[in-house]
């Protein structure tokens, strides 16, 4: 019997987590166990680092550039006016003077300014697995993360030099500590304290990262509303779920103080206005514009379609808006 016939397409399955009917040696499935999963990380650095550099900067990119390459002490008044959080735009201000001209010869400027990104979108990757391993079982959970390995939109946000990917890591590393905090999943953790302490602060750089991440706190919220309520409805009312709503809450305040950072109400409500004003009038122009007043792709009517092809491409999850 060859090393082929005993290494099978099941055994390594069984290393992404799909279960296997087939007894294999246990050494090489304790192999399998361990390189996969490596393979899978290799797999996906190598669909984020392609290319990293081939692209010439697109619009926001340029934009960004454009604010991150601004004096110290000038960058904070420059990100209110572009309502931008600071934690990406100082990254991209350290690394400007290493990076050459974004305006020289093409590859290497994009290349090292587009990297922390792809950096961010490999460790969201790491992090995604045993988030998922907590809450799925062996075949579901190696299954999801096999999808965010090779999901174009997360692939794409690996390669742009926007805060999207740090994004999707923050919103990981959160989930997960507020996932052990609560005793969830199938790997509940005794001492929630370290992971409160831990949300507190992801809470706080994601809403120095974007907006956006605000719309991720309030959906917590109505997950831990909801486990309180629970809870308090089952059984006697608990110190330990008063504690986890107080920490929350605590987590939450952390957020808060990291999104008045920076933050300008005019300037925010000016660019939220705009966007929702794009956004109503979207199907009548045949889908949200570009600067430029040409609209990403055509749509009429608030279906699938528009969404996909007028809305996404507008946040860089299509093709046109570049």
């Amino acid at each position: 019997m060859t090393v082929i016939d005993t290494v099978g397409v099941d055994d390594l399955g069984t290393a992404l987590g799909f279960a296997s009917a087939i007894e294999f040696p246990d050494v090489w499935r304790r192999l399998a166990l361990r390189a996969l999963p490596v393979v899978l990380l290799l797999a996906g650095w190598a669909l984020r680092v392609h290319a990293l550099g081939a692209k010439s900067l697109w619009y926001d990119e340029l934009r960004q550039v454009e604010v991150a390459q601004a004096p110290l002490p000038q960058l904070a008044n420059q990100l209110i006016q572009h309502a931008a959080r600071p934690l990406d735009y100082l990254l991209t201000h350290a690394l400007l003077p290493y990076t050459g001209p974004v305006d020289a010869g093409a590859g290497r400027a994009e290349f090292w300014l587009r990297f922390p990104a792809a950096v961010w979108g490999l460790l969201a990757l790491a992090a995604f697995r045993p988030l998922t391993r907590r809450w799925l079982p062996p075949p579901a959970a190696g299954l999801a993360w096999t999808l965010l390995a090779a999901a174009p939109l997360a692939v794409q946000y690996s390669q742009e030099l926007r805060p999207y990917a740090l994004y999707l890591l923050l919103s990981i590393l959160s989930l997960y500590c507020l996932d052990c905090a609560l005793g969830l999943g199938r790997r509940p953790h005794r001492n929630p304290a370290q992971h409160w302490a831990a949300f507190a602060v992801f809470s706080a750089l994601g809403t120095l990262t974007h907006f956006f991440y605000a719309f991720l706190i309030c959906a917590q919220g109505a997950f831990v509303a909801g486990w309180f309520v629970a809870g308090w409805l089952r059984g006697p009312r608990s110190r330990i779920a008063w504690r986890g709503l107080l920490a929350f809450a605590l987590g939450v305040a952390a957020g808060l103080c990291g999104l008045t950072i920076g933050f300008s109400p005019e300037h925010a409500g000016s660019y939220a206005s705009e966007f929702l004003t794009a956004l109503i009038s979207a199907p009548a122009t045949g889908g949200l514009l570009s600067d430029t007043g040409i609209a990403v792709h055509l749509a009429d009517t608030l279906d699938a379609n528009f969404f996909l092809r007028g809305m996404l491409p507008f946040f860089g999850g299509g093709e046109g808006w570049r």
